[in-house]
């Protein structure tokens, strides 16, 4: 009951905002998705694709590629999308509902994996608080699908590790909880892995033998995960796979990650080692057991932010680990609180007290700080205003599945309101497609767009995703280091420089297309309708071939 019920308050805290648009703002009513995250439109639209009863997720954005094989596991945005189609739901309802209930059973399984780990003391409940209210992690529930459906089996993965259940029931637990997270998300299940095997190793060591009845829970967990191993490997074998991983952030790079994270779990295993004959007494209230699978996760940590000594294949979005790092953090930062306080009953209960008065001001910053960025609240753009009128007439005309030619403005949210495709989305980089061909749709994409003609450079991530700015610093890190040891660091280098792209050339392709060019563009990616803004020299738009099925002023849209 009470982990309900402080799972519930949670999921208050942290959805905040939107309570409060929903109670007193009338957000329901209003069409358009507010994002709290601008990693928000990605998801909402693999959402949207999926509940399409799309099984493949190869693309939401490109319709040629939306039978490609799936990048990123797709169960996660299955479940959210199944659960669309079934009740006949529109994206923004559905998104609101896994809010609430996904943000609800995340925190629900948090509570109860910390108890788990103070064998259901009190003092647990503090502990979860600590990780759920902590700023990085409250920032980064307000996410659909990740981290908040991702997290759920993460959650499962971690009550059972930290569990007191019969072997075969715990080892069966983490299993399935392991297989699952293989479609759900990569840097959950690797560092599980990491960690189980530590995990085992140490038990025979302690064993003085091979405990061969833990390989089990790895035969269950291959098994479960055969069918992502298949497509990684059909993946694998594609000629644009490499260029699709670099755009993504995996760089080839044995250069170590996390430099700050690493230093701080160093310091904390020096500091668990020094104090070692404190913790190890045996009437501690938390086993000393729990304790040292903390310590696994830690050293887990070590292992995931280090793959790429063994791999050769650095990823930059390392920081994705930091969740789960967080937790294990906290869990043995509580512990050694937990083991000074029972070490001092006399003082136990102003501890306590100290302890649950930090966490409330550290909630309470964290809603006033929320509040005080309330997207709910910004006032609504006006192109937004307009842009309700063009995806309410797909809506009513009961388009979709079709390709259309956006501004660049509406080129994210198309997917999302009209479940259409587009001819060029910058989130498309997320997905496979050879570069080559992202650069060709982007040569027409909104071509009369002055501020996307003036500096193509800036657009340069909608192409090449983070590959270069992730070059640089990367170089940038080496020169602080070279610095640091007294040796004179590189030039430092303009992004420009590590781009081997001829962006004047295209900005001379874009200034001089002709209505020809421009309709064989159209044609070669099958558009079916056209979408741009009325105001300014648009005229290639005015000149190509079709019917002006909408027009509200700002915008048109026109049939091919």
């Amino acid at each position: 009951f009470y982990i309900l019920g402080f799972g519930a308050l949670a999921t208050l805290l942290i959805q905040w905002n939107l309570t409060r648009a929903i109670l007193f703002d009338d957000y329901l009513a209003r069409p358009e998705i507010v994002y709290e995250n601008n990693d928000e439109t990605y998801y909402l639209s693999l959402i949207s694709e999926s509940a399409k009863g799309n099984m493949s997720l190869g693309s939401p954005f490109i319709k040629e590629r939306s039978k490609e094989r799936f990048l990123y596991p797709a169960l996660n945005v299955q479940v959210v999308g199944m659960f669309e189609r079934l009740f006949h739901l529109n994206t923004k309802t559905v998104s609101i509902l896994f809010d609430y209930f996904a943000v609800f059973g995340v925190s629900a399984l948090v509570f109860f994996a910390f108890l788990s780990f103070f064998q259901f003391r009190s003092f647990g409940y503090l502990a979860a608080g600590f990780y759920l209210m902590f700023p990085r992690m409250f920032n980064m529930w307000r996410r659909p699908v990740s981290p908040q459906i991702n997290f759920i089996p993460l959650a499962v993965f971690l009550a059972f590790y930290f569990s007191r259940l019969t072997f075969w029931k715990r080892e069966l637990g983490l299993a399935f909880a392991a297989g699952i997270m293989f479609y759900t998300y990569p840097y959950h299940w690797s560092f599980a892995l990491a960690l189980l095997f530590i995990s085992d190793v140490f038990s025979c060591v302690r064993e003085k033998r091979a405990v061969l009845r833990l390989l089990w829970k790895y035969l269950v967990i291959l098994g479960m995960s055969a069918w992502y191993l298949t497509n990684l490997f059909s993946v694998y074998r594609l000629p644009y796979y490499k260029e699709t991983m670099e755009r993504i952030g995996a760089l080839a790079s044995r250069m170590p990650a996390g430099y700050f994270t690493q230093a701080l779990i160093v310091l904390l295993l020096v500091l668990f080692f020094i104090a070692r004959k404190y913790l190890a007494k045996k009437d501690l209230a938390i086993p000393y057991g729990n304790i040292k699978k903390a310590i696994f996760g830690l050293l887990a940590a070590l292992v995931v932010l280090n793959q790429q000594f063994v791999t050769g294949m650095q990823l930059e979005f390392n920081t994705h680990y930091l969740p789960l790092i967080i937790f294990f953090v906290v869990a043995l930062i509580s512990a050694g609180v937990f083991v000074f306080c029972e070490r001092h009953e006399r003082h136990k209960k102003i501890f306590f007290a100290a302890g649950t008065a930090v966490l409330l001001a550290m909630t309470s910053l964290n809603v006033y700080t929320r509040i005080h960025d309330n997207p709910f609240l910004r006032e609504t753009a006006p192109w937004r205003t307009a842009a309700s009128g063009v995806y309410e007439w797909f809506l009513q005309q009961n388009i979709q599945n079709t390709v259309v030619y956006p501004p660049h403005e509406l080129a994210e949210d198309i997917p999302i309101y009209t479940k259409n495709y587009v001819s060029f989305s910058g989130l498309q980089r997320l997905q496979f497609i050879p570069t080559d061909e992202l650069i060709d749709r982007f040569s027409y994409y909104d071509v009369a767009n002055a501020s996307i003609n003036e500096d193509l450079l800036a657009h340069q991530r909608l192409l090449f995703g983070v590959s270069y700015i992730a070059q640089m610093q990367k170089e940038e890190v080496l020169g602080r280091i070279k610095a640091f040891f007294g040796k004179s660091p590189s030039r430092a280098k303009q992004l420009s420089e590590y781009i081997p792209y001829d962006f004047e050339a295209l900005r001379k392709k874009r200034a001089r297309a002709t209505v020809a060019e421009f309709e064989d563009y159209l044609n070669r990616y099958h558009v079916d309708y056209l979408i741009y803004r009325k105001a300014g020299k648009e005229s290639v738009y005015n000149s190509v071939a079709g019917i002006i099925v909408f027009d509200n002023g700002q915008y048109v849209i026109k049939g091919r």
